[in-house]
């Protein structure tokens, strides 16, 4: 109904928890994107991805469908200008000099890969190992697959958080997301990092 796709929706759940969280609402993430722009690239093999950095200012007063509508406008543009190399932009902004390594700590990745389930009568899984290293604090990786389930999985590090933090980041998450889907709330600040249950 909204226009929203999973990976604005994830996007706008990271946003309202590092709000309530970080009681900010000037919030940078980052998001990878694709980068195969031709159908040259796109029937190559490797790794064309690079990680764009998203800067929103979340208005606490604004619906959730307020917020879905600026984030899907806001997303285009970035998207639109996706190839601006982040080295180049970071040396723009002089971020060293001003005491800072990245533009921001935590990132959302959305898989929505459809992969074959069979090879010549051989069932087959696809598995992703994550090398243990990663410049960001957090990463968020929202999969959506074939049979219609979305699995959340958190790669951390673990010197910025440990399991408890990412088992809370989770619950609260999920919170979240069954009060939008539920409707009790009209506005952003309405929504509480808590359950009912907790709440009483």
């Amino acid at each position: 109904k909204q226009g929203c796709s999973l990976n604005t929706f994830f996007i706008a759940i990271l946003l309202i928890y590092l709000n309530k969280i970080m009681q900010q609402e000037d919030i940078i993430i980052g998001t990878p994107v694709l980068n195969r722009s031709g159908k040259k690239d796109k029937n190559t093999i490797g790794m064309f991805t690079s990680t764009m950095p998203f800067r929103f200012n979340l208005n606490t007063e604004n619906s959730m469908e307020e917020l879905i509508h600026a984030l899907n406008a806001e997303l285009k543009v970035c998207f639109f200008n996706q190839k601006y190399h982040y080295d180049v932009l970071i040396g723009y902004l002089q971020l060293i000099k001003k005491g800072y390594d990245s533009l921001f700590k935590v990132c959302v990745n959305y898989y929505n890969t459809k992969y074959l389930n069979q090879i010549d009568d051989i069932d087959v899984e696809v598995e992703e190992y994550y090398s243990g290293n990663q410049s960001y604090s957090l990463q968020l990786i929202v999969k959506e697959w074939q049979d219609d389930s979305i699995t959340l999985s958190f790669d951390y590090k673990t010197s910025d958080y440990k399991e408890e933090d990412i088992l809370d980041m989770h619950k609260y998450m999920l919170n979240i997301i069954n009060q939008i889907l539920s409707n009790k709330v009209e506005k952003i600040r309405e929504i509480s990092l808590l359950d009912e249950k907790e709440i009483e």
